[in-house]
């Protein structure tokens, strides 16, 4: 398999695990309380990513390659 094919797999496995995230906290979710629910998904997902950047960018700076 060539490194196309696995992208190609990967990207998949990728999509179709983030949709059924999506779907799963949409039909979980409080019909009252849907949009908090799904506002405080994509807080907690973009500050989590912060996180790992600057955490990526200290080990960079303090350990080197």
């Amino acid at each position: 398999m060539d490194w196309k094919e696995l992208a190609f797999l990967y990207l998949g496995f990728f999509a179709i695990n983030s949709t059924l995230h999506s779907y799963l906290i949409l039909a979980l979710s409080d019909f009252e309380r849907v949009t908090m629910d799904v506002g405080f998904y994509y807080l907690s997902n973009a500050a989590s990513r912060l996180t790992g950047i600057f955490l990526s960018g200290a080990s960079y700076q303090f350990g080197g390659l």
